[in-house]
């Protein structure tokens, strides 16, 4: 939920899920159906029952793909209250 708020903060909210994410554009309105998406594709690369170390490292690898890495600060941001930063350990 971290992840959800900081995106919406960036992008705005849509409640229309509907219509989805547009890849390759972030319109106003949109930080919500983002998150969506970037979960929904970091679930895709991550391994089975993964550590969550492998999940953040999946919503990146998402991230990238889908944004160029335009959110990685939020992921980062996020991950990182919860103590899960860069040179965190399972």
């Amino acid at each position: 939920w971290d992840l959800n708020w900081l995106l919406i903060d960036k992008y705005g909210f849509d409640q229309d899920l509907s219509t989805g994410y547009a890849a390759g554009a972030t319109p106003a309105g949109a930080g919500n159906k983002l998150t969506l998406q970037l979960v929904m594709d970091g679930l895709k690369l991550q391994p089975a029952n993964p550590t969550f170390i492998q999940g953040r490292d999946a919503l990146l690898a998402a991230d990238f793909a889908l944004t160029g890495g335009q959110n990685q600060r939020e992921i980062w941001t996020a991950f990182a209250r919860r103590g899960l930063g860069f040179g965190s350990t399972t």
